[in-house]
């Protein structure tokens, strides 16, 4: 088998290389294709790190990262310059002894087996550039992303967590019913529903550029992520024709069933998409395995994990959706936002 390599780009005309391991020396960012005289507010970026950072409470995974951003390029008196835009912050909170069990074992629901039998090699530890703690290079970007769009364009986007298991985030005492999961050493899944506003009509292209698909690229790019739906989703396989068409006067739209997009392109409508996330694979809970040389073995996952993944995913949805919307505004060249 020859040398493989794994890629980590996203974008076109907005490339973001992201870099970096769960128990590496640093999590980064390169951002190419920046246009200069930005305004770089650090604390907008540092706001949403801190949203996403681990340890706060017993809910989440308890490594404590301090997660400071350093920019090392790019950045002149807090405006961006044209060139290449360097982010990174360190990982200072590592305890690989706790995955030395499973060093040679592979985890249910984990990508151990697959980067082993595409790779012949993994990095066990955290998983290496399977873990979530990857995320961080994409909260570094989409940061940015976020306050250009909100600041220069006007448009942002939000999050809020709809489900976790089987209940209603909104409604029902859900950290009662994480901590019972956590005393199970079991975990859960969640769905979050997200909004993206003010966003300008002919954005995106037909067929197979659509931003559906632009979007759907990088959502399910990120760690758990199962499913994405578009306005009313699913549920439109039931409904009629006449329910599901958004009619239409003078003014807009009557309704937003298609999720503020038709054909691939932005209707002006509010941008609207739920994303569905599995339950958090590394549990204490005893499963079975096999391990590199397919003998059958038990295993358990000691570590700081999140019980719930949906708790901590929304910064990072809201980052991933700021770089989606930034590159198709400067890729269509709406010179008229500047």
């Amino acid at each position: 088998m020859g040398r493989l390599f794994m890629s980590s780009i996203i974008g076109d005309y907005l490339e973001i290389l992201t870099f970096g391991e769960s128990h590496g020396y640093c999590m980064g960012c390169i951002i190419n294709n920046i246009p200069s005289g930005f305004y770089i507010k650090k604390s907008e970026i540092q706001r949403l790190l801190n949203l996403r950072k681990p340890g706060k409470t017993n809910l989440v995974s308890l490594r404590k990262e301090e997660d400071k951003i350093k920019i090392i390029s790019g950045v002149f008196n807090n405006r961006t310059t044209g060139t290449p835009l360097g982010l990174i912050v360190y990982n200072k909170n590592v305890r690989s002894v706790d995955y030395k069990d499973i060093s040679k074992k592979f985890r249910p629901g984990h990508a151990d087996y697959t980067y082993y039998k595409k790779y012949n090699i993994r990095d066990y530890r955290g998983g290496g550039r399977a873990s979530a703690r990857t995320t961080v290079s994409l909260v570094l970007a989409g940061s940015i992303c976020k306050y250009i769009l909100k600041d220069i364009y006007f448009i942002d986007s939000y999050c809020f967590l709809s489900t976790i298991g089987k209940k209603n985030a909104n409604k029902e005492n859900v950290s009662k019913y994480i901590n019972k999961t956590i005393k199970k050493k079991d975990s859960l899944g969640s769905s979050i529903n997200i909004t993206v506003g003010n966003i300008p009509s002919g954005i995106g292209e037909p067929l197979y550029k659509k931003i559906e698909s632009e979007i759907s690229n990088i959502i399910i790019g990120l760690n758990a992520v199962k499913a994405i739906e578009f306005g009313s989703g699913i549920k439109c396989s039931s409904y009629s024709g006449s329910i599901n068409n958004d009619n239409m006067y003078k003014h807009g739209f009557k309704s937003n069933n298609s999720g503020g997009i038709l054909g691939g392109i932005s209707t002006g409508q509010n941008i609207r998409f739920t994303v569905h996330v599995k339950p958090t694979s590394s549990i204490q809970k005893k499963q079975s395995t096999i391990n590199e040389n397919y003998f059958e073995k038990k295993i358990k996952t000691i570590g700081r994990h999140d019980p719930c993944i949906g708790l901590r995913i929304m910064p990072i949805i809201n980052s991933s959706i700021s770089i989606v919307i930034l590159n198709l505004l400067l890729k269509h060249k709406f010179s008229y936002f500047f």
